[in-house]
């Protein structure tokens, strides 16, 4: 229940000031009026208090549950700004999200430059990069150190890469152990790629690779130092790179990309590679039978393990993401049911119905469930 309205809180803030600044008759009186001033007018909305608890638990089913029970009327401008701010991080549309975050933004509080942060995100996921470092450019990085990866980010995306590398090392600097920290990285690696500065690229790689930071993206990693190796024109560790990375990440995006340079490295006669090389253990045999189990589907269509279908795009972009960061190659596409629109994300393509399985298989590992389905 609300202790006391937004309108008594200006009051007592008014009596606070009167108090605090210009004294009174009778000190203790005075002093008395001050305490009770200062109780009150930080006196927190309960509901608003619970939301905000479950907020800190990552609980976002309690916090959808109880955010409407808020009576909005009665907050103070503090309290409006972090009630915006909870409401745009449970709206599941990408629009109203950035709708309430800016609300939140028209009323001053410590809320301010997280809500920065977050529209900045979303306008990131959605390619405006203008827009998103309007917002990043306004926060305060010392007290929000990741704003600094994702000016990085969008700087890589702008091809501004001098200051995506400036941003990424200052993000690293700063010490925070986080696992956007291996992301920074191959930010700065990718930048010096894309200028064809591949021996500062491969510095940036080996260091990494060898680092308390190397988890979740150990196959770019590995496919990364392959190309600039390859670029390098030295062919024969590209080479073994390349097989390392099929070796230990099977059925990956960059499984088929280090595949695929193989071939290149073959075909061109730039190194010598057997037939055993382009092969996942090195000594393989594929029997007749197994050939016939890994024919392409004749009916031109491909193999995809469907991993779950949302209302909102901006849901099934975070899922998109998600197995990106494990290395995993997937796609959205759009499919009508019970006459509902619904983005459907798969894992994929594979050529056959042997690698989805596999796929399916290593997947079920990280206790994802997946289904085979069969499309252009």
């Amino acid at each position: 229940m609300k202790l006391i309205t937004k309108k008594t809180k200006d009051c007592l803030y008014s009596i606070f000031c009167e108090v605090f600044f210009r004294g009174s008759k009778s000190f203790y009186l005075g002093f008395l009026i001050l305490l009770f001033s200062v109780s009150i007018l930080f006196a927190r909305d309960q509901t608003l208090e619970k939301v905000s608890l479950a907020f800190g638990k990552s609980d976002w089913n309690m916090v959808k549950k109880i955010i409407n029970k808020v009576d909005v009327s009665n907050l103070s401008k503090n309290e409006k700004s972090e009630y915006y701010f909870y409401l745009g991080k449970t709206s599941i549309e990408g629009e109203k999200c950035v709708s309430n975050l800016k609300k939140s933004l028209e009323y001053k509080s410590s809320f301010n430059d997280v809500a920065r942060l977050e529209i900045a995100k979303m306008f990131f996921l959605e390619r405006e990069n203008e827009q998103s470092l309007f917002y990043l450019l306004k926060i305060n990085y010392k007290d929000l150190p990741e704003t600094k990866f994702w000016e990085a980010k969008n700087y890589l995306q702008n091809k501004k890469y001098a200051e995506s590398v400036k941003s990424a090392q200052k993000f690293i600097e700063i010490g925070i152990e986080t696992s956007l920290v291996e992301e920074a990285y191959l930010c700065i690696s990718e930048s010096f790629i894309r200028q064809s500065m591949f021996l500062r690229a491969l510095n940036t790689l080996q260091f990494l690779k060898d680092s308390k930071f190397a988890k979740n993206y150990k196959a770019i990693t590995l496919f990364k130092i392959g190309f600039c190796y390859e670029n390098l024109e030295d062919y024969s560790t590209a080479v073994s790179f390349y097989r390392k990375l099929m070796s230990e990440h099977r059925y990956t995006e960059y499984y088929y990309q280090a595949e695929t340079r193989l071939y290149y490295i073959k075909s061109n006669s730039l190194a010598d590679i057997s037939m055993s090389d382009l092969s996942v253990s090195g000594n393989e045999k594929i029997s007749t039978t197994e050939r016939e189990k890994t024919k392409q589907n004749t009916n031109g269509l491909k193999f995809y393990l469907q991993a779950g279908a949302f209302g909102s795009k901006s849901n099934a972009k975070k899922l998109v993401k998600s197995f990106k960061k494990k290395g995993y190659s997937s796609i959205i596409f759009p499919k009508i049911k019970n006459e509902k629109n619904l983005q459907i994300v798969a894992v994929g393509p594979f050529n056959n119905k042997k690698d989805a399985l596999s796929a399916k298989k290593i997947l079920q590992k990280d206790k994802i469930t997946t289904y085979i389905i069969e499309r252009k």
